[in-house]
């Protein structure tokens, strides 16, 4: 989640991330909705771009 935070020193705004876990589950029924209930381009995304190990930095 990005949120924006102004400033008193400036008027452009900050970003910040926040990390977010998730359940393999709970990605798995978004991405399904997204996909129109597309299992395989579901599971083939959440298995590709969406599960990461905790220690990695990509």
């Amino acid at each position: 989640m990005t949120t924006l935070i102004n400033t008193p020193s400036s008027t452009a705004p900050v970003m910040k991330n926040r990390m977010s876990t998730f359940t393999k589950e709970e990605v798995l029924a978004r991405t399904l909705t997204y996909f129109e209930g597309d299992e395989l381009a579901a599971t083939t995304w959440v298995n590709k771009y969406a599960l990461r190990d905790g220690e990695e930095s990509s």
